[in-house]
């Protein structure tokens, strides 16, 4: 099949369809991560989005100027290894992918906050269970901090609560917007479509990256009106402050010495007689990750 430069952007992606060999629009959906209504509602327009164009260019390969303008060439020119169009191909296939994206995305956006939460696990546990939990033989260390101190694994247990809200309203914010729990919802709900989900996806996954990413975001969502812009904003906000709840649920300055000690422990067993010389610096550094248990361990050497 060739494709024609004629006609609107609504009858160029239509042809998309039969040109990657895609079966249906539904399919077509499927692999931008779409609802089969956003194609449908695009086609009958005669119009689609930048961001649209763009998702069809990054997953298909057709130039996103050609579906937009009608200005060749068709295919987008980009050289990409043959192993890496199997890779995207492959990835447009997989089932329940689309709702991975978010999840994954979530988890690697809050791995500040993940942390932390693993570390007062294990701060809680040297604290609760002391020594025994290096024990091969010690099992489930959650069941034996609430067998041997309830009140403290309760106070855990509600901070790993709010913790794990956040982190699943922040998943379902950016599975779809519409799922969001907020109440009062702080954006206008009608502005959001699947481009604008679309866009705080990437707005996150830009987080993760470095300027060039976000000055690319900005770029791509340049288009957007100032109501879909206020909407988009209102909803990363919102995330934002979710992110920094959670990361806030778990600190060094509540958690910091025990994870500290029972670090320091595991390093070695003697380690814990120059535990007194553990500074707030020193506690805030090993919490981080800035240093490691065993640097922690002569530093603290050097000073007894």
């Amino acid at each position: 099949m060739k494709l024609k430069n004629e006609g609107t952007a609504g009858d160029r992606l239509l042809a998309v369809v039969e040109y990657r060999k895609l079966g249906s629009k539904s399919a077509l959906a499927e692999v931008l991560g779409v609802t089969s209504g956003a194609i449908y509602t695009a086609i009958k327009r005669g119009k689609i989005t930048k961001q649209m164009a763009l998702s069809v260019q990054g997953a298909l390969g057709i130039s996103a100027e050609w579906l937009l303008k009608g200005d060749e060439p068709i295919e987008a020119q980009v050289d990409l290894s043959l192993d890496f169009k199997m890779k995207l191909e492959m990835l447009s296939r997989i089932k329940g992918l689309n709702r991975q994206i978010p999840e994954t995305l979530t988890s690697i956006w809050f791995s500040r906050a993940v942390t932390n939460q693993e570390h007062a696990f294990h701060a809680l546990a040297w604290k609760v269970l002391g020594s025994d939990v290096f024990h091969k033989q010690m099992g489930n260390w959650a069941f034996s901090i609430q067998l041997k101190d309830s009140g403290r694994f309760s106070d855990y247990s509600q901070k790993f609560s709010k913790y794990e809200n956040n982190f699943e309203e922040v998943s379902r914010l950016l599975w779809n917007v519409a799922e969001s729990q907020a109440d009062p919802v702080p954006w206008n709900q009608d502005s959001f479509d699947d481009d604008l989900n679309s866009a705080l996806q990437t707005r996150v996954f830009a987080d993760l990256k470095d300027q060039k990413y976000l000055d690319q975001w900005t770029k791509e969502t340049e288009h957007l009106s100032d109501e879909k812009r206020a909407a988009l904003l209102a909803a990363y906000g919102y995330a934002c402050n979710l992110r920094s709840e959670a990361e806030n649920e778990f600190l060094p300055s509540e958690f910091g010495r025990d994870y500290a000690e029972g670090m320091l422990f595991n390093e070695d067993p003697y380690a814990i007689d120059f535990a007194g010389n553990l500074t707030k610096e020193s506690i805030d550094e090993l919490w981080y990750g800035n240093i490691s248990p065993a640097e922690l361990y002569r530093q603290i050497r050097k000073v007894g």
